[in-house]
């Protein structure tokens, strides 16, 4: 789990970022990794949209005001290791991030902001242009509530997170 520090939405209190492990058992944090992503001069704060695929690589993106960006990279017991796909999302879903999932069945990662849900081929994922406007599927709703996070069953059922007058919506078939 990706731990915000932040003193207001969306301003950090430093370029440092935490990952927690939480234990299944009692369900609080008991492993805590200390990190910072940066490429020369230019440091990201973090991602908190955190997800993963079957293979271990987890996933984060952010917008920076200019596109969206899409980061990929591994977790271990005492490393965090991240890089930028250069794979700049000109369109990005909605106005704010919200989260970002992974459906195992169809291999596909899912962008989610506001009431709009934006996926891709995670295999088309390489960077510099890789990614055209046809290898998108674009679901949007009305925005009266909104999306906080998404996952999937085995069967690629997906389960969606809404906020304002909670609740987990599940889906009545795969896709």
């Amino acid at each position: 789990m990706w731990q915000d520090k932040e003193k207001a939405p969306r301003v950090p209190t430093s370029q440092w970022g935490y990952m927690l492990h939480i234990n299944g058992h009692k369900l609080q944090p008991d492993k805590m990794i200390r990190f910072r992503l940066r490429a020369k001069h230019f440091s990201v704060p973090g991602g908190h949209t955190l997800t993963f695929d079957q293979t271990g690589n987890a996933y984060f993106w952010s917008n920076p005001g200019f596109g969206g960006y899409v980061y990929k990279g591994k977790i271990s017991k005492r490393t965090v290791k991240f890089r930028l796909t250069h794979q700049i999302l000109r369109h990005i879903p909605g106005t704010r991030i919200q989260s970002m999932g992974y459906n195992q069945v169809r291999k596909r990662l899912l962008l989610i902001s506001d009431g709009s849900i934006a996926s891709f081929s995670a295999n088309r994922l390489k960077g510099h242009g890789s990614l055209t406007n046809h290898n998108f599927e674009w679901t949007k709703f009305k925005p009266i509530r909104e999306f906080e996070g998404v996952a999937y069953d085995g069967s690629s059922h997906g389960n969606l997170l809404v906020n304002h007058c909670p609740e987990v919506l599940q889906a009545d078939k795969a896709f």
